[in-house]
């Protein structure tokens, strides 16, 4: 445990999946992972966590504040779930700009998402007044609001 918050090597469990997460920018280095849990915890303003190494594993225990508003793991998540959704939603409306004729299979492809998430992000752009469909899907085209 004293090894890991110094300087180390790391080898990942398996390295595929380590890569996977790396090429979509969830990992930006090996071997940072408990520096930056560690000063997420400062920042938030609870305990850092507790790292126990047994025969089963590592354990990591995250403790909390007990008074007060506190920020949670899902508050960061909420924040960077929404910051992710509008950079995809940006990326939908500039692509539709672009190319009023785009399909959602194209968008998809182009900005990296599932098909099935491009609908997502159109319902709640529509809703939102952002983008509106004229005519049919097949000849159809989009219009992007401000």
């Amino acid at each position: 445990v004293e090894r890991l918050k110094q300087k180390h090597s790391s080898v990942p469990s398996n390295p595929d999946i380590a890569n996977a997460f790396f090429r979509a920018g969830m990992i930006e280095a090996w071997g940072r992972g408990i520096e930056l849990m560690e000063k997420a915890c400062r920042a938030a303003g609870v305990p850092e966590p507790l790292l126990r190494y047994e025969q089963t594993g590592l354990w990591v225990e995250f403790g909390f504040k007990a008074k007060g508003k506190r920020k949670t793991i899902k508050d960061g998540y909420q924040k960077s779930s929404q910051k992710g959704y509008q950079k995809s939603s940006q990326k939908i409306i500039d692509k539709m700009k672009v190319n009023p004729e785009v399909t959602i299979a194209e968008i998809a492809e182009s900005i990296g998402v599932s098909d099935q998430a491009v609908k997502k992000h159109i319902m709640k752009l529509k809703r939102l007044g952002r983008i509106r469909r004229i005519g049919a899907d097949k000849g159809g085209h989009w219009v992007v609001g401000k």
